[in-house]
This record gives structure tokens, C-alpha cells and sequence, in this order.
């Protein structure tokens, strides 16, 4: 009983090799918070590896702009869920070091007042990784 229930619950989350193909190409398409929030929700089970990787940097690359936590902050308000996704998806190893000083600088200097606790907790999960990464830091 209980293994078909496993059974039936990795089909659920596995991902099928034409939708891993879709998820990957879809990722090149993405330019905005609410595209990523979708694609999130769309492609979840396929975000994974090389799929994973280019996801977060997406993700990196948008709070590294300028206004990164500002647009995030107006894009994702009814889709606060996604806020909690990106958090964690900051805590990437992977994403440049250069990318991730971007990131912390907004994180401290362009936070909107109404976001400033996610801000300062997101600032201290990236720290902390790097820190794990890297015990010098």
C-alpha cells in the first residue's frame, strides 16, 4: 500500500522529459517578476540542474539591477509565496560572487521601506551562505 502511494506520488513530481525541454527553453523568455513567478509555478518539478542554476541567476540578476527590490516588491505583492522562493533561491553557492556583493548592496540601500525585514533576513541568508562558503568572509 504505502509503496503505491510512493509510486503514485513521484509521478506526480517527476518531470517529463518534453516538459524539462519546454521548462528549459521557456527560461530564456523570462523578463519580469510575475513571468518568473509563473514560470515557477508551471515548471517547478523541471526546475532542477542546469534548469535550477540558470533560474536562480535569472533570479540574481534582477535583484543585482537597480531597482531590483523595488520591482520585486510592487510585482510579487498578490503573489507573496514567491517572495519566500526567491529568499531561498538566494542562497545559492552558485551565483557570482560579484553578482551577490550587487545583491547585498541593493539589499541594504534600495529596499523599500515596507519590505525592510525581508530585506535585512534576506541579507543574512546570503551572508550566511557565504560564510559556509567561504569561513573567511
Amino acid at each position: 500500500m504505502l509503496l503505491a502511494a510512493l509510486a503514485c506520488h513521484s509521478k506526480e513530481m517527476a518531470c517529463p522529459v518534453e516538459h524539462a525541454i519546454r521548462a528549459e527553453k521557456q527560461l530564456e523568455s523570462l523578463q519580469s517578476w510575475a513571468d518568473a513567478a509563473t514560470y515557477y509555478q508551471a515548471s517547478k518539478a523541471c526546475i532542477d540542474g542546469g534548469v535550477s542554476e540558470g533560474y536562480t541567476n535569472f533570479l540574481a540578476s534582477k535583484l543585482a539591477g537597480r531597482d531590483g527590490m523595488t520591482s520585486l516588491w510592487m510585482e510579487t505583492e498578490k503573489q507573496r509565496w514567491f517572495r519566500a522562493v526567491i529568499a531561498k533561491r538566494m542562497q545559492s553557492e552558485s551565483t557570482p560572487l560579484d553578482t551577490t556583493e550587487k545583491i547585498l548592496e541593493n539589499l541594504k540601500s534600495h529596499c523599500p521601506q515596507s519590505a525592510k525585514k525581508f530585506c535585512h533576513d534576506m541579507r543574512m541568508r546570503i551572508k550566511k551562505t557565504r560564510q559556509a562558503c567561504d569561513p573567511e568572509k
